[in-house]
């Protein structure tokens, strides 16, 4: 359990709406494992893991407020792509709010591109 924003009347829990933000997630925590750890795409979690960019990747995912990919941060940037507290997110949703998030992260090395139309122009990623 927990609040989303910190309001009284806000949701203490993500069921029945969260699916798809904890699908986004879980998708860029793994490119995001994928690129900045050494083991790349071999990564696999283990006991005692002490790469300091794993713990920080990690904490960017924590459901706090302060946790750039937290719920609390999707559901406010959400809030400025017109969805509601509580709101379901379709994927072109949670594509978006993870695009201008992401955008603020690790000095831009990583980029998340939304192929509009499930089409992607190679000259324009």
């Amino acid at each position: 359990m927990y609040v989303y924003l910190g309001g009284p009347s806000d949701p203490t829990k993500d069921t029945g709406r969260g699916c798809m933000m904890r699908c986004g997630q879980m998708m860029l925590a793994e490119a995001y494992l994928r690129f900045f750890l050494p083991a790349g795409r071999y990564f696999r979690w283990r006991p005692n893991i002490s790469d300091p960019m794993y713990w920080e990747i990690l904490n960017m995912f924590i459901d706090k407020r302060h946790s750039s990919y937290s719920i609390q941060q999707i559901v406010q940037m959400g809030n400025s792509e017109g969805k509601n507290i509580g709101q379901w997110f379709g994927p072109n949703t949670i594509a978006q709010v993870l695009r201008r998030i992401a955008s603020n992260e690790f000095d831009k090395q990583v980029h998340v591109h939304v192929a509009m139309d499930n089409t992607l122009a190679l000259d324009e990623i």
